[in-house]
This record gives C-alpha cells, sequence and structure tokens, in this order.
C-alpha cells in the first residue's frame, strides 16, 4: 500500500475505528463519506470495525 493508494484510505480509517480514534474517524469521513461503504482488505466495513465486541467502549 502506498500513501495514494486509495485503498490506504480505508485502512487507516479502519485502523481509527479500532483504536477509538473519533477525531480522525469524522475528519476521513468528512473528506471523503463513500470510505463509509468501502470494505478493508479483510472484507470489514468501518462500522463493523467500531461495533465488533471491546471497541464499542471506547465510543461510548
Amino acid at each position: 500500500m502506498t500513501p495514494n493508494d486509495p485503498s490506504s484510505s480505508i485502512e487507516q480509517l479502519a485502523d481509527a475505528a479500532i483504536s477509538g480514534d473519533e477525531d480522525t474517524v469524522r475528519r476521513r469521513l468528512a473528506t471523503d463519506s463513500s470510505l463509509a461503504r468501502q470494505y478493508t482488505e479483510d472484507g470489514w466495513t468501518t462500522l463493523h470495525l467500531a461495533a465488533t465486541p471491546g471497541m464499542r467502549s471506547k465510543w461510548d
């Protein structure tokens, strides 16, 4: 993955969602709302990742 690779954006958004980095998630989605409908290399959306057990507590 390179910085200009479109898949890097979804992976960066996914990393932010997993870690509970709300500012980065909001900023990336404000810049490119289509990321909300994209899938990571593992087949997950960022909503899936943010809602997995153990991650929800970071968003409460």
